[in-house]
């Protein structure tokens, strides 16, 4: 029985990325080794796209690009981030134009009071700096600890505070906001486009807007007076209409991939297709095939499957599937019909993937697939594109 490569497309968060200690210099600093980019370079690179994936939203909300201001709003209990910008009357109301799910944040409900604790902060903070040679594609900075935390840590007597907290790309964090590449640079570019002295965003532990503030055990005391201030700063943002166009409905990488590989030492060759069913599940099929002499092999191998972790561009995966393979046998001599059978198994797969120039990806693979009457290691390759 042969075997087939896997393909995956999707991201379990693991939490690889130290990045509430990794600091300006750390490892949000520097990404694969490349020349260095500046803010302009990356938007030369992304703007342009981010700005058309950007242009429906605004359109329905109303309101010109790039807007007077911008107001993030991270709601950590429900994994979102909503973008709130001043509307078309100058009367002061604010208008939802987008919202994005945040593929990875650690920590629970509850401030963040020290280096290593793993909390996500929660507060009015600015967006102070932008980071294009993030390890996670793009990031910006949040200004924490901003005057509130450092007051009452000063009235705590705690010293070390933590820092580096960034909204970036990829789907791995501890203690930043992670929100997938697409989104970081739609982002990037509109608080660029709008300016840091005009952006901030908000971090609640809940939608303060239609729920109490929770009862955080532990919590100090001074975290009643952050809640009523934080409920205060997000009651104006309440969308009456039109509704936000949202980061689900544009969940990159896109949903479709196509792929071609070889396999193994007999020279299989296939074509696969795969979906994004979420951003931690994916599911495919591959069709692979090979002549060997006087014998053919056709293999039919639907699957599913995870990420386990990403580091930038790098993701390690892993695929499980059935498989079926139909086996020619042609006869060299008029007595004998030759044969013909079909055999299934099962493939479990795993391997590296490398994504390069946007949409284009390559991976390498070993598998193993159980038969009927044996166990076969394979290994392959696969060059495709999520067009």
């Amino acid at each position: 029985m042969r075997a087939r490569s896997v393909g995956v497309i999707v991201t379990v968060a693991l939490g690889a990325a130290a990045c509430a200690t990794a600091g300006a210099a750390g490892l949000d600093d520097g990404a694969d080794g490349a020349a260095r980019a500046t803010v302009a370079s990356r938007l030369a690179q992304y703007g342009a796209d981010a700005r058309a994936r950007l242009a429906p939203a605004f359109e329905a909300a109303g309101v010109a690009y790039p807007p007077a201001a911008v107001t993030l709003l991270a709601i950590k209990d429900e994994a979102r981030i909503e973008v709130w910008v001043p509307g078309p009357d100058g009367d002061g109301t604010l208008r939802l134009v987008r919202d994005y799910p945040v593929m990875a944040a650690s920590g629970e409900a509850g401030p963040k009071l020290r280096e290593g604790d793993g909390q996500v902060p929660e507060g009015v903070y600015a967006i102070d700096w932008f980071n294009p040679n993030s390890a996670y594609h793009l990031s910006m900075h949040v200004d924490y600890p901003n005057a509130f935390d450092r007051a009452h840590a000063e009235a705590d007597g705690r010293t070390d505070l933590g820092g580096a907290i960034m909204i970036h790309g990829s789907d791995v964090s501890i203690g930043c906001l992670a929100m997938g590449d697409p989104a970081i640079e739609e982002l990037f570019t509109l608080v660029a486009d709008t300016g840091l002295a005009r952006s901030r965003i908000i971090i609640v532990p809940t939608d303060l807007r239609v729920r109490p503030a929770p009862a955080v055990a532990g919590a100090p005391a001074w975290t009643a007076e952050l809640y009523a201030l934080l409920a205060e700063a997000v009651a104006p943002l309440r969308a009456e209409a039109p509704r936000a166009v949202t980061g689900r409905e544009a969940l990159a990488p896109p949903r479709h991939a196509v792929y071609v590989e070889a396999l193994g030492k007999g020279g299989y060759w296939g074509l696969g297709y795969e979906y994004r069913l979420s951003p931690r599940l994916f599911a495919g099929v591959a069709v692979s095939a090979t002549w060997i002499a006087d014998e053919r092999f056709l293999s039919l191998s639907p699957y599913v499957g995870a990420e386990l972790a990403r580091r930038g561009r790098h993701g390690w995966f892993m695929q499980l599937g059935p498989q079926l393979v139909h086996h020619v046998v042609e006869s060299p001599v008029p007595e004998w019909e030759g044969e013909r059978t079909t055999d299934a198994g099962y493939q479990l797969t795993t391997g590296w993937e490398v994504r390069f120039a946007r949409r284009w990806f390559a991976r390498t693979s070993l598998s193993v697939v159980i038969g009927r009457d044996d166990v076969v290691p394979w290994g392959g390759v696969a060059i495709g594109a999520r067009p």
